[in-house]
């Protein structure tokens, strides 16, 4: 385990505990990855692998996940839904056909935050306001301290109101440092354009779901999105605010 896996993980079972009860209260339920549709495969048979697992294993990857901040690479999900404004960057600006997998049941969380060293990055960790809390102080994105920092700023939740279970900045990230099996991945959101042709390439599966939203096979209002963007951002200074 590089050190960087070791610092970041949860071993303390009283913290593993309170992670257990923040899962809880907050009915959190679901984590969610969007990847490019070539991917189902190799996740199906590997389950998501970090970056070192990829390379000796040479399957191709596409997004790896690199943030300058960190020293090195991670696998990048999201609480109670998928980051959607930069999935719509994905799919329009560079026409990528994306999939959603996700993993589903509060007890699979609970293992896999307790079995598997992550970060928990209050909002998009390549914005310059999370690499400047990375910076100064790194214990803000670890354990139970870096989940509870994903829903602080009770005047914005209430403003959109937002479900326990959503964190306050969308595109906030559980940063994974180690590779998740493929046994925890419940569901394929796969849009309704690309159902038939995944259907005919890897099989009817029972785990496929022909999504006209999820994964973005309906409209998206991007005015309305960069609007609420803006206002969800997440900024240094929530952190002197309850959750």
């Amino acid at each position: 385990m590089s050190s960087l896996s070791s610092y970041f993980a949860v071993k303390n079972p009283l913290e593993i505990e309170k992670i257990d009860k923040l899962i809880d209260e907050r009915r959190i339920k679901s984590l969610y990855h969007f990847t490019h549709i070539s991917h189902i495969a190799s996740i199906q048979e590997f389950g998501l692998l970090d970056m070192n697992s990829l390379n000796q294993k040479s399957i191709p990857h596409i997004n790896n996940g690199k943030r300058d901040f960190l020293p090195g690479y991670g696998i990048f999900l999201s609480i109670s839904g998928p980051n959607d404004y930069m999935r719509f960057h994905k799919r329009f600006s560079i026409g990528m056909p994306l999939v959603v997998l996700e993993i589903e049941g509060a007890d699979s969380i609970k293992q896999i935050l307790s079995q598997i060293p992550f970060i928990a990055s209050p909002g998009n960790s390549g914005s310059r306001e999370v690499a400047k809390l990375w910076n100064s102080n790194p214990d803000s994105f670890r354990g139970i301290n870096g989940l509870q920092n994903q829903f602080r700023n009770t005047p914005i939740r209430e403003q959109y109101f937002l479900h326990a279970h959503e964190p306050t900045d969308p595109q906030s990230e559980i940063i994974f440092l180690s590779s998740i099996s493929s046994t925890f991945v419940t569901r394929w959101h796969i849009p309704e354009k690309h159902f038939d042709d995944a259907v005919l390439k890897y099989g009817d599966q029972d785990c496929f779901h022909k999504d006209y939203k999820l994964s973005q096979g309906g409209q998206y209002d991007i005015k309305k999105a960069r609007e609420e963007k803006e206002l969800r951002t997440w900024r240094i200074d929530w952190l002197g605010q309850n959750i």
